[in-house]
């Protein structure tokens, strides 16, 4: 990815708003934190363009479940030196399903998470990207379909304890095509989640770019909702140039929309991406 002094590695503009201008006052510059770091959370303004997105979290309520179904995704910006706070956080917030962006990973390298299933699948002509999906064992998964060609994709059909759905691992680089429009969009019981490397005020941008309106036309034709919310959280923090973004999205379709809430975590191991947990109002298999 091409970096200037203007525009940082995910194109976010200098931190002005809480997705993009420069933070009033001098920055120091900072190393990695091995677990937590960035700035601390910043009130949001709202830029949303009256499309479907959900409200914030706080406002939002689920239907009462003993054990909801966890969701993380997460781009790990190389995942082999992460794995010990990985391992944390996975038993902490007790997830059902990890998505991985990032992974780094060759066929050479190998990776396990113990008590997951570990669904990878590496990037052959290029050290970078790479997907993952880590699932419980004690949840019925399969891997219907894997795309690596230019955006990076699978689609996984889950059985939990009450239902059944369709989830989506996606990351595509900003200088690859998305392809959209060969992921096979359900029109129920669907989630995608992943980096999108897009713009647009719908997730919290000043502008809306080429690929964010790419992303939007896929959203509407798809029938899908945008779970991001322009008050939430950046996912993105970028240490080098101290710049916020959200590349990070989730959309689910209309039906698993009001059982599904999101929060942005805490950055993680390292990666200028936050973790972020969706929890599904659907009861997860008991161990």
């Amino acid at each position: 990815m091409t970096q200037s002094t203007s525009t940082d590695g995910n194109g976010a503009r200098p931190l002005r708003t809480p997705q993009g201008g420069a933070a009033s006052g001098p920055m120091p510059q900072r190393d990695p934190a091995p677990t937590t770091g960035g700035p601390s959370r910043p009130s949001c303004h709202a830029r949303g363009r009256g499309r479907r997105v959900t409200g914030t979290t706080t406002t939002r309520k689920k239907p009462s479940q003993q054990r909801p179904f966890q969701v993380m995704h997460w781009n790990a910006e190389s995942i082999l030196n992460k794995k010990t706070e990985l391992e944390h956080i996975l038993h902490e917030k007790n997830i059902n399903i990890c998505c991985i962006q990032e992974t780094h990973l060759t066929p050479q390298k190998s990776f396990k998470v113990r008590g997951y299933q570990c669904l990878r699948s590496d990037r052959t002509d290029r050290s970078k990207g790479g997907i993952l999906t880590l699932i419980r064992n004690n949840i019925n998964a399969c891997l219907i379909e894997t795309h690596m060609e230019d955006s990076e994709y699978q689609v996984i059909r889950i059985q939990t304890k009450t239902s059944e759905f369709h989830l989506v691992n996606f990351y595509c680089p900003n200088d690859r095509h998305l392809a959209l429009d060969t992921i096979p969009a359900k029109a129920s019981n669907f989630i995608v989640v992943g980096d999108f490397n897009s713009h647009s005020q719908s997730w919290g941008y000043d502008h809306l770019d080429r690929r964010g309106e790419e992303v939007e036309n896929w959203q509407d034709d798809k029938g899908l909702i945008l779970l991001n919310s322009p008050f939430d959280c950046p996912t993105f923090y970028s240490r080098r140039w101290h710049t916020t973004s959200t590349p990070d999205l989730a959309f689910c379709t209309e039906d698993m929309h009001q059982l599904t809430s999101r929060e942005v975590g805490e950055q993680l191991g390292g990666s200028d991406h936050r973790p972020v947990f969706l929890t599904l109002g659907m009861e997860s298999c008991t161990d």
